[in-house]
């Protein structure tokens, strides 16, 4: 989107990005294996087959390593969030004890900030398996003549003293690891506007929450987390494999919705993976339905009163956009932007020459890195065509004979 930035960097920057969002797909895709769903045994290889990523640890038999009962089996997974600190706190340790006698070089690329920075982007690439490695404790099968045993860990039973010996180490966790990185990315946006072009050591830091995002969604990733955190919670909530099948169909098609509607990411062919992806869980999902037997009356109530609440909740909200639209009509241009347009352009008429014109743009998309230049260019453009008489008619803006009025 920026002409004067680095091309290559961009580049690599989206294609990491994509590898993120497929990492976070076949997070998804393992979530949905779990679901009370009587998948073929072929299709239930292929949805679980990102077990691992997400942070499923029985194929490395942890038990033999840290005993057999239910502390040795789940407080690894649980407990990752606190490794993965550790080893940022020991590297950054380490490069501060190395550049005492190299302060040249080691002290840049082991800058704190920036070891912040890489930790949040391991964090939020591995969101769900962090909730998932947390919660899958509290995710239980019925049994038909026994009480209800833990999914993942056989031979335990929901709500047993085994389950509440290590309730203790799984609220910290939960408070820490999943309330507490949710906590961060609301202080984040709150500061954001206010921290963001005044202080450089909190643009490093917290990179990885803001230049993914369009400047005009830097918030979006709040609500990323909040999507991942959410369908990682659906085994939790439930065991019927339809309200299962429901919430997360309901959960990805309107953050597919969403998408498609907002285009939040900061490089658009990001937007379009993630639309792709998203679309593909949802038909997953739809196509799997047939696959249930016949609900329980009581499941039958359930989706009937969401159904009937989703239908009155969009009936409201465009009743609402109505009555919005009658009373106080269309947001148009404020009466002072000719007034501020006349004093930018003749800011810019000073300046002397294309040249310094462009040393200027190139000193302003360094200083800040997460400006919009592509609707900037689309503004000029527009004004050009509309006001002066300008041609774009390959990017489908026409000229106006708004010159002859000038």
């Amino acid at each position: 989107r920026q002409p004067w930035a680095s091309k290559k960097g961009r580049r690599w920057q989206g294609v990491l990005q994509i590898l993120v969002a497929i990492v976070a797909h076949l997070q998804m895709m393992a979530i949905i294996g779990v679901f009370n769903v009587h998948y073929p045994p072929s299709s239930k290889d292929v949805l679980t087959s990102g077990a691992f990523l997400t942070l499923d640890t029985s194929s490395a038999m942890p038990e033999c390593y840290f005993g057999f009962d239910l502390p040795g089996r789940y407080l690894p997974s649980c407990l990752y969030p606190l490794w993965a600190i550790l080893s940022m706190l020991c590297i950054w340790l380490l490069s501060k004890a190395v550049s005492i006698f190299s302060p040249t070089h080691v002290a840049q690329y082991f800058d704190g900030d920036k070891l912040v920075d890489t930790l949040g982007r391991i964090w939020s690439g591995m969101f769900i398996a962090v909730c998932k490695g947390i919660l899958k404790v509290f995710e239980c099968r019925s049994n038909p003549s026994a009480p209800m045993t833990m999914l993942h860990f056989d031979g335990e039973v929901c709500l047993g003293e085994s389950m509440f010996a290590v309730l203790p180490v799984t609220l910290v966790c939960a408070l820490a690891f999943v309330v507490g990185f949710n906590a961060l990315q609301l202080y984040i946006i709150v500061a954001g506007p206010r921290k963001f072009h005044s202080d450089s050591n909190f643009r490093k830091r917290f990179a990885f929450m803001l230049e993914c995002w369009n400047p005009r969604r830097y918030y979006w990733g709040a609500i990323e987390l909040a999507y991942k955190c959410l369908f990682a919670m659906i085994p939790v909530l439930t065991s019927d494999g339809l309200l299962q099948l429901t919430f997360a169909l309901f959960l990805c098609a309107l953050m597919t919705l969403a998408r498609a509607l907002f285009f939040p990411r900061f490089i658009d062919m990001v937007d379009w993976a993630d639309i792709c992806l998203g679309s593909s869980l949802v038909i997953s999902l739809a196509t799997s339905l047939p696959l249930l037997p016949s609900p329980t009356q009581s499941t039958k109530d359930i989706l009937g009163t969401f159904t009937v609440l989703f239908l009155l909740l969009a009936m409201a909200a465009s009743l609402i956009a109505a009555t919005r639209l009658a009373v106080r009509g269309e947001r148009q241009v404020s009466h002072n932007f000719p007034v501020h347009l006349y004093e930018v352009a003749t800011k810019l008429a000073a300046l002397d020459s294309a040249d310094k014109l462009s040393a200027c743009m190139t000193k302003f998309i360094n200083e800040l890195p997460f400006i919009d230049a592509k609707r900037l260019q689309w503004a000029v453009r527009s004004i050009d065509a509309g006001l002066l008489g300008g041609t774009y008619r390959n990017s489908g803006i026409a000229p106006t004979s708004g010159q002859e009025q000038l």
